[in-house]
């Protein structure tokens, strides 16, 4: 006696749990490639961005400390001093005619009063 299985014929053999199976898998299969390459190709792409950052950090930071030396420098008295004198600028301390000095208000009236060599208003 012959098996009762018969031969698929014209597209029938198509769909056969066998060859769907076998596509579906080598579906998955093609899916899972794709995706380690687009993951290995991100690594690749951060790695690289990682790197430039760092060496922009690292040029940031040169910067940083080479302006924290200029402003070291910029605020020292012998600069401060040179740069005075080379714009012309003579400043000592005030004359006594310039000063005003301020007294304890009173108690009676809360006002301030004013001595020294300031105009009377």
């Amino acid at each position: 006696m012959k098996s009762a299985r018969r031969r698929p014929r014209g597209w029938e053999w198509a769909f056969s749990p066998l060859v769907v199976t076998t596509a579906a898998f080598m579906v998955f299969l093609c899916a899972v490639v794709f995706l380690q390459v687009w993951h290995r190709c991100r690594n690749i792409e951060l790695e690289r961005r990682v790197r430039r950052l760092e060496a922009q950090w690292q040029e940031l930071h040169r910067s940083n400390a080479a302006l924290e030396k200029e402003a070291c420098r910029l605020q020292s008295a012998w600069e401060i001093k040179d740069r005075l004198r080379r714009l012309g600028l003579d400043l000592r301390p005030p004359s006594e005619e310039q000063m005003l000095r301020l007294i304890e208000p009173n108690r009676a009236g809360g006002e301030l009063a004013m001595e020294g060599g300031a105009d009377e208003r």
